[in-house]
């Protein structure tokens, strides 16, 4: 089972650049511009659990934090990983796992309902 993984872009209101949305690759394909054909910094951090791993209120304080840094970008983990190792198949800290005993065609909707409220919170 592969991880449901998101870039999400973070505060496109950020200080240094007012970035217009939806972003898309330039003519020459080699540069991601925003719809005024203006190049796009990315400033990103890699914070794969916090979806699940923190409280909504912890995940708003390092989002505000990173804000203040600068940072415009982060990539996270959707799901842990279903298999058979350290950090496998682990609840969010409300005790709800991904998926109901391990069955990926049976997703649990509280588990993805806050996974979805964070998503929506981090793109307001």
């Amino acid at each position: 089972m592969k991880k449901i993984i998101f870039l999400l872009l973070l505060f496109a209101g950020a200080k240094a650049q007012t970035i217009q949305f939806p972003l898309k690759a330039s003519e020459n394909k080699k540069f991601l511009v925003d719809q005024q054909n203006h190049p796009v910094f990315l400033k990103g951090c890699a914070s794969w659990r916090l979806s699940y791993q923190v409280t909504f209120d912890e995940a708003k304080k390092y989002l505000a934090d990173r804000k203040t840094r600068g940072y415009n970008a982060l990539i996270l983990e959707i799901t842990p990983d279903l298999r058979e190792s350290a950090g496998a198949n682990q609840p969010n800290v409300n005790g709800e796992f991904t998926f109901y005993d391990k069955d990926v065609s049976r997703p649990n909707e509280n588990f993805f309902c806050i996974s979805t409220a964070f998503c929506n919170y981090v793109m307001k």
